[in-house]
């Protein structure tokens, strides 16, 4: 799991998770001093609050995008404003520490700067997508409000313009200190009026507008004095708020492409052949295939067909990538496939002819392997072209030996490629395995790959047996041999015997 998560995701969890231990220690020791009994509530807070921190950053930990980059950030900093609350609450009155905490207010307060004022701000914008001219205009209002504000923070280690610390270090605001009141006022209206002008509809408006407004609630009515943790309860409040927004909405969105996923899954396999014997009345062969997705899509796929009464066309390929475009790639492959097929009596003019067409307009720059061969039963012959793909494995009385003539590259990447053609004889008893790349490159936990050899193995083994005993036989000794290694690419193979 570590491996998949990014180091600074990572730090953030571990920073969160030192804070509450160090909180919770640190108010154990001094839970019974009279001094501190009257700031039991806020310790709570703290406690609690930073535990809390813990599971929303867990929560997130592995979500990606702006905006919980963004989110991921406040729950660091709120964590913080925990920690520096705690130590604030421990050195009021102490006037032997008078500097110590003077240094505490200054970060307390820039610390709320950022909280309140700019990342409250950009994650709202970033939450609900807002654009526009206003928001042009807000970009570069906040940013000066902010450093105006941050300035005015400063002033007061050389000078005491908001506010001062007694010779009992006891904190005091001045008659100025409506100024950072004045500034958070205008932020915190700038971001609800984005969220009503925003194009969102009002369940998303109404949580956004929560999120702003709680904070507020608790900076200006309840937080207004250090050595009052509440306030980063309020935000804390908010914090979770969002936190189920976020969720839901994900939730709700990734329900949709599972269902999305499942109709495609559906439709992608319904286009397969799936019905076997396909064909009852013919005694001149039997045949069976399956796919196994390594995603709820993938970009194998199989086809079979019978051109006319003496002639049966089989194709396997590979399509590059895997999921949905993988999967839109590999229906257009498997159309062109077959349509030419059905008009070309020659393999190499076929996949040729499917080149051609697989190469207009492709942009994304997608390929994938085939083979395609054509049984002539009258002939008794097999004519076969390979794009690319694994060379096909076809047993016969005097022993197995693979298909290994390549007559191109894969297709969708040459526009003007050619291919041709091999035949060969055939005779009752002949079988061919025809499978992708996802069988022989299946591995272990010890990142073996299953190979050539262990499949020529099993196949043998399973050549007395029917072709849907033999196909599962190979799927289940490959399952044996992952041993509970994900499988990352489709697993296809497909048995055609003579008789």
């Amino acid at each position: 799991m570590l491996k998949k998560i990014k180091w600074l995701r990572l730090i953030g969890l571990v920073y969160t998770i030192a804070v509450a231990v160090f909180l919770i220690v640190w108010s154990d020791i001094n839970f019974y001093k009279p001094r501190i009994q009257p700031y039991l509530f806020d310790f709570g807070v703290d406690c609690i609050g930073s535990l809390i921190c813990i599971a929303l950053f867990y929560g997130c930990l592995r979500q990606e995008g702006e905006g919980t980059r963004i989110f991921r950030l406040l729950i660091v900093m709120v964590s913080s404003s925990f920690l520096i609350n705690e130590v604030t609450l421990f050195i009021t009155g102490l006037s032997e520490l008078r500097a110590l905490y003077f240094t505490v207010c200054v970060i307390n307060r820039i610390l709320d700067l950022a909280i309140i004022v700019d990342l409250y701000y950009y994650y709202i914008k970033k939450l609900l997508g807002i654009e526009g001219k206003i928001v042009k205009i807000t970009d570069i209002v906040v940013p000066v409000l902010a450093s105006i504000a941050l300035i005015i923070i400063l002033i007061n280690i050389f000078y005491p313009l908001t506010f001062v610390i007694s010779e009992q270090a006891v904190f005091k605001y001045t008659s100025l200190s409506i100024i950072e009141d004045i500034i958070a006022d205008i932020i915190f209206l700038i971001s609800i009026v984005l969220i009503i002008m925003s194009h969102c509809p009002w369940n998303q408006k109404i949580p956004a507008l929560l999120f702003v407004i709680f904070p507020g609630v608790g900076y200006f009515f309840v937080g207004g004095e250090y050595a009052n943790g509440a306030q980063y309860g309020f935000i804390l409040m908010s914090l979770i708020v969002m936190y189920c927004v976020i969720f839901n909405d994900k939730n709700k969105k990734i329900m949709a492409t599972e269902k999305e996923l499942n109709m495609a899954s559906g439709i992608q396999l319904g286009a397969l052949p799936s019905v076997f014997p396909p064909f009852p009345d013919r005694h001149e062969f039997d045949i069976y295939a399956s796919m196994t997705p390594a995603k709820e899509v993938g970009g194998d796929f199989y086809d079979f067909f019978m051109i006319d009464d003496d002639r049966l066309a089989i194709v396997i390929a590979d399509v590059s990538g895997k999921g949905i475009p993988a999967a839109l790639f590999m229906m257009t492959a498997k159309t062109v496939i077959k349509d030419h097929a059905m008009i070309c009596s020659d393999t190499g003019e076929i996949l040729t002819l499917a080149n051609k067409r697989l190469c207009e307009g492709n942009k994304k720059m997608m390929f994938a392997t085939a083979w395609i061969g054509i049984f002539d039963f009258k002939k008794m012959t097999l004519q076969y072209t390979n794009a690319g793909h694994n060379y096909p494995l076809l047993y016969k009385k005097s022993g197995l030996e693979c298909l290994k003539k390549v007559d191109g590259t894969m297709l969708g990447i040459m526009k003007g490629m050619k291919y041709k053609s091999n035949t060969i004889n055939i005779e009752s008893g002949d079988r061919v395995l025809l499978y992708t790349d996802g069988v022989t490159e299946a591995h272990n936990r010890e990142n073996a790959l299953y190979g050539d050899d262990r499949l020529i193995k099993v196949f043998t083994e399973n050549i007395n047996n029917g072709e849907e005993e033999t196909i599962d036989a190979i799927r289940n000794d490959i399952v044996a041999f992952s041993n509970g290694a994900a499988q990352f690419d489709d697993i296809t193979m497909m048995a055609v015997t003579i008789k």
